[in-house]
């Protein structure tokens, strides 16, 4: 549940969001999660519901057929990108990464990928 309430609070799940597990806000919001197996969600496209209701009554529901980011409702390259670059800045310099995400989308065209390969060692911060 707290993966869910950290998703909840920030409106997003990046590996920056592992760090406010902790956060006591995060865990008195956890204990107010339930879940619920949904049975008529198939596993293999592993969608799924949520419902948040707030005190004063208000209601909140939205549901997916299948997880975004899946071979169902894949990523944008706008999304990918940040994705990588969530990760990515954190052991990298900000030009390597924009070097390696170039790269990455013109991979068809490399003949040896050993030199893209050695763009992903990590530097020392």
């Amino acid at each position: 549940m707290l993966v869910n309430a950290v998703s909840i609070i920030d409106k997003e799940m990046t590996p920056k969001q592992y760090e406010k597990i902790n956060d006591p806000r995060v865990y008195d919001l956890a204990e107010k999660i339930t879940v619920h197996i949904d049975s008529s969600f198939d596993e293999k496209f592993s969608g799924g519901r949520v419902e948040i209701r707030m005190k004063d009554g208000r209601e909140f529901k939205a549901s997916r057929a299948a997880a975004h980011g899946s071979l169902f409702d894949p990523l944008s390259d706008f999304e990918i990108e940040k994705k990588f670059k969530d990760v990515a800045l954190d052991v990298m310099d900000p030009k390597k990464v924009d070097r390696i995400i170039q790269t990455v989308w013109e991979l068809e065209k490399i003949e040896d990928v050993s030199p893209f390969i050695r763009k992903f060692a990590a530097d020392n911060k």
